[in-house]
């Protein structure tokens, strides 16, 4: 009984081990690598935000007094979101929206701004859709892979009703 028991205890611990070493995979330093070559690639300069990962640049900053509450907030925004291949995923004018319902880096992202202002920011995939993957209802029916870095061009046109 004992050497049953020690031999479970074995082959339990050999798997854990090796599902933790072989298969573990830093997403972040894999995303911060993709998103440095795209920055390069595109001539960006961006601020860097570390406890998020987000890339980001302030193109405006509206009335910092009407910021959005990313936990609570209605929002009404212009806005498109991009793959790194640049491929449109979502675009929309006006559009009124739950911010708690969106990706956590972009409620980050948009709660930086003010009414009335505007940002563009680079999402790595934890704090965006994860290992989610989608199609994107039409017109632009885009499959968004999972693991995928985003970019974000979002102007705040309303913050609240």
């Amino acid at each position: 009984m004992k050497k049953q028991l020690l031999v479970l205890t074995c082959l339990i611990a050999v798997l854990l081990t090796s599902c933790l070493s072989d298969d573990y995979v830093d997403r972040n330093s894999i995303d911060q690598q993709i998103i440095q070559e795209y920055i390069q690639e595109k001539g960006l300069t961006l601020e860097y935000d570390a406890n998020s990962g987000i890339h980001y640049k302030i193109i405006r900053l509206g009335d910092t007094t009407r910021r959005p509450s990313p936990d609570s907030s209605q929002i009404t925004v212009n806005y498109e979101g991009r793959l790194l291949t640049d491929t449109i995923f979502v675009k929309g004018d006006s559009v009124e929206m739950d911010l708690a319902r969106q990706p956590i880096g972009f409620q980050l992202g948009v709660s930086s701004i003010g009414e009335g202002g505007e940002i563009m920011m680079i999402l790595p995939s934890l704090v965006s859709y994860g290992s989610a993957s989608f199609v994107t209802d039409t017109p632009y029916s885009v499959l968004v892979p999972p693991f995928s870095v985003l970019v974000y061009e979002v102007e705040l046109l309303k913050v609240g009703e």
